[in-house]
Formats: structure tokens, sequence, C-alpha cells
């Protein structure tokens, strides 16, 4: 309901459009990953000091994830990257029976990718592939991983220090000769 009194309270269609995609938006991190909300539609009173305005939703099938697996990990095992997922930025988590959030999938899979750079897998790269059963009721989620290759710093080059020795400068590096090359370091 929206009164049309004063300027700063008038009814402002574009806004109300703008709160129809947030509802379907709601609905999506929700599992619901086909809404549809119509409206807004307005209808103003007698003495055109209000407007009432409805929606119509349909929320659709909630879809919840049946089933979670990786593909493509040889360096790391599937339990650790459950754990990676499991711990992924956002509001809703990837998980056995959670709805089906596929901005949380994708939070996730960015989660993925970034534990694997910071493993020393700088070069892979995961992607996901969901297969649907059930009148889109249950959601099989695949985390597809391309490894690439494991890299290792192969040499520490010090060039430039007249003043500082470079064993002073060698102790304070986070990465070593031979180590594994992470791109947090």
């Amino acid at each position: 309901l929206g009164r049309l009194v004063d300027r700063e309270r008038v009814y402002d269609e574009k806004r109300f459009q703008k709160g129809a995609r947030a509802m379907e938006d709601l609905y999506k991190s929700q599992g619901y990953l086909q809404p549809r909300v119509q409206g807004p539609f307005a209808a103003y009173r007698m003495d055109g000091q209000q407007v009432d305005v409805t929606y119509t939703v349909n929320s659709g099938v909630q879809t919840r994830i049946h089933s979670l697996s990786f593909r493509g990990n040889s360096g790391v095992e599937s339990r650790m990257l459950l754990d990676v997922v499991g711990q992924a930025p956002g509001a809703n988590k990837v998980a056995l029976g959670a709805p089906m959030d596929l901005f949380a999938v994708e939070e996730a899979r960015i989660a993925v990718e970034s534990y694997y750079a910071n493993a020393g897998f700088p070069f892979a790269r995961v992607s996901d592939d969901v297969t649907y059963e059930d009148g889109r009721q249950k959601a099989n989620l695949i985390y597809l991983v391309d490894e690439g290759p494991q890299v290792r710093v192969k040499d520490v080059l010090i060039r430039g220090n007249s003043v500082t020795r470079n064993v002073v400068i060698r102790q304070q590096l986070v990465f070593r000769q031979g180590g594994l090359f992470r791109t947090r370091d």
C-alpha cells in the first residue's frame, strides 16, 4: 500500500518493478530456480491519495541438492574440497539437502579454484555441471576440476641490493626455492 500525499512518497513504478526482481532473486536463493513475479499492479483508490500495489507470484518447484561430487581432482582429495565448498562465502551454503542456490554454487566454484591456486596449482580451472531429476526437485551437482600442473618455485633471484645481505632478504620471504608456488604468497 502506498500513499500519494507528498513528493517523497509518490508511487514510482520503476521502484516497484525493482521490488519484483528482488522477490525473484529471493526465491532463487531459496532453490526456486524459475520463479515468476508479475506486477506491480497498481489500483488507485477513489480519493486519489492511496494506491494498492499487488504482485502475482508463482514460485515454481523448489530444487534441493541431491548429490555433490568432484571429477578430475587427483592432487586434492574430494573430502578436502567438500570442506572448501562448505566454507565458501555467501549467505547460503552448498550442501546435500540444501536449496539449490546458483549464486552459492558459483561462490563455491570460485572458492575451490582459489584453494587450488594456493595449493600450488595456479592454472587450475573449475566448472560446474548440474543435472536435474524428479521434475527439477533434485539437483545433482558436479564440480569438474582441470588441475593443470602443480608448480614449484625454481629459483629465487635477488638483485640490486647493495646494503642488505641476501640471507636477510631470504629470511623475510614467505616462499622458498623448491616450495609450492602459491598465489597468496
